[in-house]
């Protein structure tokens, strides 16, 4: 029990460390990508698909480089 609850903390800890990255580099990233994307809503989806496969290589350690 005290192995799932460490690794339940751990996981809500990380969660709360990548929701804060989001926050701090979504507006930077947001206006990289619609200097290359002319349509609003894909570039918002181009950021939303960034986002996600940075949080999936996070969560399984994937090295920065395989992402």
């Amino acid at each position: 029990m005290k192995v799932a609850a460490s690794l339940e903390r751990m996981t809500l800890e990380q969660d709360q460390r990548i929701s804060e990255v989001v926050k701090q580099e979504q507006s930077r990233l947001r206006n990289f990508i619609r200097r290359r994307v002319p349509d609003s809503s894909d570039a918002e989806d181009i950021l939303q698909d960034v986002f996600y496969e940075l949080v999936e290589a996070n969560r399984l350690l994937m090295p920065i480089e395989h992402v």
